[in-house]
């Protein structure tokens, strides 16, 4: 499926982390999808580095438990259902703006 939407020439969208990262740890890379890439682009890759932060995080109660050593809440769909119907509904609060940084511009070898 990979080499399906690299020819296609549509740009790829790529969380290396592979997880969600908290706080400003460094989580371990996942290579694999890159490892693909080489293996099937037959024109030259590049990479552009991008990172996305925001004002105020939508979860940073949870955060901040979780910064203190209490465990982490579960993650439930019905929780997720019900923030995105909030969110129809105008019921969220503001988070403030997003920013977003680019890296300059790797090519993959």
């Amino acid at each position: 499926k990979v080499g399906c939407v690299f020819q296609s020439g549509r740009p790829l969208e790529v969380f290396l982390e592979g997880l969600r990262s908290r706080g400003r740890r460094q989580l371990r890379l996942r290579t694999g999808l890159l490892k693909a890439l080489r293996d099937i682009a037959q024109r030259t890759v590049a990479l552009v580095p991008l990172a996305m932060s925001y004002e105020l995080l939508p979860d940073d109660e949870s955060m901040f438990r979780e910064m203190c050593g209490l465990p982490r809440d579960p993650l439930r769909t019905s929780d997720l259902f019900f923030w995105v119907l909030r969110g129809i509904r105008g019921e969220l609060p503001p988070i403030g703006e997003a920013f977003m940084r680019f890296g300059n511009a790797q090519i993959l070898e």
